[in-house]
């Protein structure tokens, strides 16, 4: 966490975790519904007075339920930073195409690598655009050119010191020429994920921004905002930091960002005008936090 003026903000990296394991993405019904049972597991177990009954899946609202003899609207809605999902899908993407370009007998060169990639702060390329700055990294990758025999039989210590020569191209770097992705050489792999597994090297995303309460506090009323609408028939919004996304992975930083947001920053949004009730879910905490409750 940075202090700056007196106005708390924490760092935002590139955390993600695998929560699910779905063999094909989840479809928006699917993931509503996980995000509902998880909801009604935490209620029935730490707030037994929000416990409910489920009545059926709709549309708007995602969800009719029943507590205490009630029939309710829920709805459900993830709390995301939109350019942040963006740039993990994106990544996401590259590493997809990486690993098909290598089966195809490309990227050789790479083995052993560590490559990092970083987004442009101007923008991020959308999928429909992506794939020439994606053919362009292959290229710039196929460039690379390790010293493969002087490796072999490298003296750690030695080039720790730097008194033998690095068989790594170290800090070699490149950025496609619409600007939007900028990579380097970070020196030899040490990971052992699953692309490094079948690839030989390992790409990694670099992502660093910073966010406040009043970021946090923002978005929420976005969010809120976008479900406060009489047609929708929605008594109660549940937001959920740092669940999963349709491939089942979560961004560990909207855990914490929710955390601060409830312990350390004012935790209060914009009274709706329609809702009775606005939940923050935080799923790596396990915890609910009541943001708004009409008296």
């Amino acid at each position: 966490m940075t202090s700056n003026e007196g106005v708390q903000t924490l760092q935002m990296t590139d955390v993600t975790l695998k929560l699910l394991s779905p063999e094909e993405p989840l479809t928006k019904t699917e993931l509503e519904l996980i995000q509902l049972k998880r909801y009604q597991e935490l209620a029935g177990t730490s707030a037994k007075d929000m416990a409910f009954i489920l009545l059926e899946q709709g549309d708007r609202p995602d969800f009719w339920i029943e507590r205490n003899g009630q029939k309710l609207g829920l709805d459900v809605a993830a709390f995301a930073f939109d350019k942040r999902r963006q740039a993990i899908a994106q990544f996401r993407l590259i590493k997809g195409r990486l690993r098909r370009e290598y089966r195809a007998g490309r990227l050789r060169q790479c083995v052993g690598l560590n490559i990092v990639l970083q987004f442009s702060t101007a923008f991020i390329p959308r999928p429909e655009n992506i794939d020439p700055a994606i053919s362009e990294l292959v290229e710039m990758f196929e460039g690379l050119e390790p010293d493969h025999e002087a490796w072999a039989t490298l003296d750690g210590e030695k080039w720790v010191m730097g008194e033998v020569p690095d068989p790594f191209p170290m800090g070699e770097k490149g950025v496609t020429s619409d600007g939007s992705i900028e990579w380097y050489v970070a020196g030899p792999s040490m990971h052992n994920n699953r692309f490094v597994l079948e690839c030989g090297f390992n790409v990694e995303h670099q992502y660093l921004a910073t966010a406040g309460g009043a970021d946090v506090k923002q978005r929420l009323d976005k969010i809120i905002a976008k479900h406060d609408k009489a047609d929708q028939r929605i008594d109660e919004l549940v937001i959920i930091a740092g669940g999963p996304d349709n491939d089942g992975e979560a961004v560990f930083d909207e855990s914490m960002l929710a955390s601060f947001f409830v312990t350390q920053w004012q935790g209060q949004v914009e009274t709706p005008n329609h809702a009775k009730r606005v939940v923050l879910l935080n799923w790596q905490a396990n915890t609910l936090h009541v943001l708004y409750e009409r008296p």
